[in-house]
């Protein structure tokens, strides 16, 4: 069975099982906290946004020789177009059903 990681690189601790992971990157997010800080403006406000893609704050990462090789163009391409802004990530935040 095949699996996907998620927040760090767990294919290192879990070689052929884990083969792509949804890596966190919280830089974007403590820059907008201490750029907040710096400018006398310290806040609790919402930072998720620095966590998001566009933002730099994720990324996917995977081993490419166990993903179907004409899957990697179509998942590098779409990263790409969320990083650049082109395509926007729906989200759905209402409290399920």
């Amino acid at each position: 069975m095949k699996a996907i990681g998620s927040l760090i690189d767990y294919t290192p601790r879990y070689p052929g099982t884990v083969f792509a992971n949804a890596i966190w990157n919280y830089g974007p997010t403590i820059e907008a906290i201490v750029a907040d800080v710096q400018a006398g403006n310290p806040t609790g406000r919402n930072y998720t946004e620095y966590s998001f893609m566009a933002h730099g704050g994720n990324e996917l990462i995977y081993v490419a020789d166990e993903v179907p090789a004409d899957a990697i163009p179509a998942m590098e391409a779409k990263q790409a177009a969320i990083q650049s802004g082109e395509w926007d990530v729906p989200i759905d935040e209402s409290e399920p059903s």
